[in-house]
């Protein structure tokens, strides 16, 4: 995505932010925060990130497994 990133919610390991393209738009991020997972993925719409986040199955065990929503 790009710069200028603002977190705005977790979801286990991944959080959700919003930043801004190379082109300038804004969009959303989301990114699993556990050492080696290395997913991300950005949207165009929180709706569709929030859905990435929550459906993402992490394989990696994290430091913030077991913690409520």
């Amino acid at each position: 995505m790009g710069f200028l990133f603002q977190r705005l919610v977790r979801y286990g390991p991944v959080e959700i932010g919003r930043a801004l393209n190379k082109n300038g738009d804004k969009g959303y991020l989301a990114s699993c925060t556990a050492d080696q997972c290395g997913w991300s993925a950005d949207y165009s719409n929180y709706g569709a990130a929030c859905m990435a986040a929550k459906g993402h199955r992490c394989q990696i065990k994290s430091k913030y497994e077991g913690r409520g929503r």
